[in-house]
């Protein structure tokens, strides 16, 4: 661990004139490849991070110390892209979640919809059949 510190973001709230805020903590390190090749990198978590009131991520800043070693997670491809923390937003996950459960509703409508549409040309041809003999 090099360095370590809190990142503020701020979102404006333009129809309200209101502002939210949250932190996140950000840590720069080096990772080793494991050949003895150093990479610098930092960050703390999958994308942007935890979305944070500033007391819940200075104690996440808190709980790490300059000069120790803790593990990491890296892209094999690209050291300088770690993480310390492998844990997801919930919104992350919650995407992919909607998208499952849109599918898994659209697959047996879209089987009822078509059973019908099969029943009924099928109705209409035996009448049309029925009728003209």
């Amino acid at each position: 661990m090099q360095t370590k510190s809190l990142t503020r973001y701020v979102t404006d709230d333009q129809e309200n004139g209101s502002f939210d805020e949250y932190y996140t903590p950000q840590f720069s390190f080096r990772v080793s490849d494991g050949s003895g090749r150093y990479v610098d990198s930092s960050g703390y978590a999958i994308g942007r991070g935890p979305q944070l009131e500033r007391a819940q991520a200075q104690k996440i800043l808190d709980s790490y110390q300059i000069g120790k070693t803790y593990p990491c997670w890296f892209d094999p491809g690209n050291h300088e892209k770690a993480v310390l923390t492998r844990s997801v937003s919930g919104w992350i996950l919650l995407i992919p979640s909607v998208i499952m459960l849109l599918v898994g509703l659209a697959i047996p409508l879209g089987g009822i919809v078509l059973a019908r549409r099969w029943r009924r040309a099928g109705r209409s041809t035996l009448y049309r059949s029925a009728t003209a003999g």
